[in-house]
């Protein structure tokens, strides 16, 4: 699966000097009734922007939101537009004070405490043995954590949006449950190709059909939102589908979306462009309670709201969270002489930065 989903982006500098500007403070611990002084900080970059907004203006002010160390939580994007620009030369700089680590975090905590061992007889059936006395499971629904209706589909010629929601632990990585846990799969006999979208218009669109050769699927039965990822044609083209069914007796599967080129077997070399991209096509499996089977892998139950985890070390006092921001943390819009340093993004569905139309803007 494409992982632009979530990222870390981390911006530092040695030293900044800002002895001329009008300063506005904010810290983690600051309050917005608080005039901005580092006596008294405030607690948004929001709050700093509207000051600067209502300040006078025509000397060629430069301003400076100056960050004390700690983590912001954000739900949705700040945003700068022309009307924040200063006339003449006047500069805002968004900073971190003194090197003090300053983060940005557009996740939310999953407190270890609220996780436990799965009981529910059902589910440990579909879990792997060697799983049941290791994943754990969290309520997100029940402690109001959102998560999407169905995973993002990403891959070649899809338009470039937020990632689906991922699972940190204690700043890594975690990586949903797939098979194999390493390598690829072979296309199998393709039946049916699906619509090749890229040259069939206004045909209604259809999944390909292919073979497959492993008993594995038939332990999969009780899932019903398995993907694919995959390269299906040409060795650029990657892409994620959706499973419409297994037909664990005639080892068929059917995918519910098509791909852009349609479909070809791993062995197919019935045509130039294909055939030089065989050495690269193949699949895996993902997205099933029932192949987390090591540490660092879970899975989102989208029907109850249940997450199941296999934690790669002990959970007591583990940093666990889950990414939900889709808007990027900052946007400029419109807007000059305005930078940005010493900023740590982190647990994010989306951008860090997103600028349009500005110029002079640094970072």
């Amino acid at each position: 699966m494409k992982k632009i989903l979530s990222f870390f982006l981390f911006l530092t500098i040695s030293s900044y000097s800002f002895a001329d500007d009008i300063v506005y403070y904010v810290s983690p611990s600051g309050d917005n009734k608080n005039p901005g002084t580092i006596e008294s900080p405030l607690a948004t970059i929001e709050k700093a922007r509207d000051l600067i907004r209502t300040a006078p203006k025509g000397n060629g002010e430069n301003y400076t939101i100056c960050l004390r160390g700690g983590i912001y939580s954000f739900e949705k994007a700040v945003v700068f537009d022309k009307g924040d620009c200063l006339e003449g030369n006047g500069q805002i700089t968004i900073v971190n004070y003194k090197n003090e680590k300053v983060v940005f975090s557009g996740g939310k905590t999953l407190p270890f405490s609220k996780f436990n061992l799965v009981e529910n007889k059902e589910v440990l059936k579909r879990m792997r043995p060697e799983a049941r006395n290791m994943v754990v499971e969290f309520d997100l629904k029940a402690n109001g954590i959102s998560y999407e209706d169905e995973l993002t589909r990403t891959g070649f010629a899809h338009d470039i949006q937020p990632s689906s929601c991922v699972l940190f632990f204690d700043d890594e990585y975690q990586r949903l449950s797939r098979w194999p846990n390493e390598g690829k799969l072979p296309v199998g006999e393709v039946l049916d190709m699906g619509t090749k979208y890229r040259w069939e218009k206004n045909v209604p669109l259809r999944g390909a059909i292919f073979r497959y050769g492993y008993e594995r699927a038939k332990l999969w039965g009780n899932a019903n939102d398995i993907w694919l990822y995959g390269v299906f044609s040409n060795g650029y083209s990657d892409d994620n589908l959706k499973v419409e069914y297994f037909d664990t007796k005639k080892k068929i599967l059917k995918t519910v979306q098509p791909h852009v080129y349609g479909v070809y077997s791993s062995a197919d070399s019935s045509t130039w462009d294909v055939a030089t991209s065989r050495h690269l096509r193949g699949y895996y499996v993902y997205n099933l309670l029932e192949e987390i089977d090591r540490p660092g892998e879970y899975f989102i139950d989208r029907e109850t709201g249940k997450l199941y985890f296999w934690p790669p070390a002990p959970i007591q006092g583990a940093k666990i969270q889950l990414s939900q921001m889709a808007q990027p943390f900052l946007v400029f819009q419109d807007v000059s002489n305005v930078t940005v340093k010493g900023l740590t993004f982190e647990c994010s569905r989306g951008m860090g930065i997103y600028m349009d139309l500005c110029q002079q803007c640094y970072r």
